[in-house]
């Protein structure tokens, strides 16, 4: 028995202490490290600076040649056409009647209403460079905070002042009109323009409940410039009247432009329905 004891020890296989003893969970468990490191996805790669610079670049063209021409023709065409070419010409209507009261309204003597201090302020606040800083600041502001309904607030603000601006001064030259102070290119109001348009274009997008400050302050620079004999009462009434109808139809066109319905169906326990999302 002994003999066969140590017949049998010397057969045995030899373990070496060097070789790592694996159950088969070890293995399923390695195995299954390897596939997953394998199959995990890799992590996106950081875009260099040129790529970047590249990227902006392409953006920027993109919007300067293609995006900003259309969007400036379809503001005009929304502006001009259907409800809103007659509107506008509902209010070259009311401005051609109150031309012939103008002589009969400007008999007061200057700065009878709010006073030179006042005029001046209201000259400067609603000057047409001080509405484009605000298109100007609203756009930045949507940009930096990500609030994509400011940035489109800006960026139709803009728009609309660049088309009211640049009807106001061709109509300013076309008809050069002779000022109540005895200066030129009256009609339009380029302040009243400008005004009455960035307030519609807040209305639209806001609500009333912005709206109905931002008219009060066109108003008064609208009548601060009739006080001061800047302006006949018709020269601010059709810059009014031109500055509110394209604010009107760019505003519009954005607002389609950006708009989004959504209907999702949800489902619960012992509950479903339906989540409607509208986003301006």
């Amino acid at each position: 028995m002994c003999s066969q004891a140590l017949w049998a020890a010397h057969d045995a296989p030899l373990v070496l202490l060097s070789e790592p003893i694996q159950t088969p969970w070890v293995k399923e468990f390695a195995a299954n490290e390897v596939t997953n490191s394998e199959s995990a996805p890799a992590a996106p790669e950081k875009p260099t600076k040129d790529e970047e610079f590249s990227s902006r670049s392409r953006s920027a063209s993109r919007f300067i040649f293609i995006d900003l021409p259309r969007h400036l023709a379809y503001d005009i065409k929304e502006s001009f056409w259907g409800w809103g070419s007659l509107g506008l010409g509902i209010g070259i209507a009311m401005t051609a009647g109150l031309y012939q009261e103008d002589n009969k309204i400007q008999t007061f003597t200057p700065y009878a209403l709010f006073g030179n201090t006042t005029d001046d302020v209201l000259n400067v606040m609603g000057a047409p460079y001080s509405m484009l800083g605000v298109g100007f600041f609203t756009a930045v502001f949507g940009a930096g905070f990500h609030n994509k309904k400011l940035l489109t607030t800006g960026e139709a603000l803009l728009e609309s002042l660049f088309w009211t601006e640049l009807f106001t001064l061709g109509l300013k030259y076309a008809i050069d009109r002779t000022r109540p102070d005895g200066s030129g290119q009256g009609f339009p109001s380029a302040h009243a323009s400008g005004a009455f348009s960035t307030a519609t274009v807040f209305q639209m997008m806001y609500g009333i409940k912005v709206g109905i400050p931002l008219y009060a302050f066109a108003a008064a620079v609208s009548i601060s410039r009739v006080d001061s004999y800047a302006h006949f009462a018709s020269d601010v009434l059709g810059g009014a009247v031109l500055g509110s109808f394209i604010a009107y139809g760019t505003t519009k066109f954005h607002k389609e432009l950006h708009h989004s319905f959504q209907v999702q169906p949800m489902m619960g326990k012992n509950q479903y329905g339906l989540l409607v999302h509208h986003a301006f």
